[in-house]
C-alpha cells in the first residue's frame, strides 16, 4: 500500500487511517476518542449503519473497526 496516498504524515512515518462502523453510539464515541487520542491514528470516519458505511468505503482506509449489532 502507499501510504502518500492513503495517510496524512506525522512524525516521519504515516497516521492510519481508521473508519469506526458502530452502531452504538456511546460506544463509537468512545472508540472515536480512543483513535483520535492516538498520535499514530487518524479518524477518517464514523458510521452507524450498513449503507452509511457502504458510502465510507468508497474511500481507502488503513483499518475498519465493525461491530453492528
Amino acid at each position: 500500500m502507499n501510504h502518500a496516498q492513503h495517510a496524512p504524515p506525522v512524525h516521519g512515518g504515516f497516521r492510519i487511517r481508521v473508519l469506526i462502523v458502530e452502531d452504538d453510539p456511546d460506544i463509537a464515541a468512545a472508540l472515536a476518542e480512543t483513535v483520535q487520542q492516538h498520535a499514530q491514528l487518524a479518524l477518517a470516519g464514523v458510521a452507524q449503519d450498513v449503507a452509511t458505511a457502504h458510502v465510507a468505503l468508497r474511500r481507502p482506509y488503513d483499518v475498519v473497526l465493525v461491530d453492528l449489532r
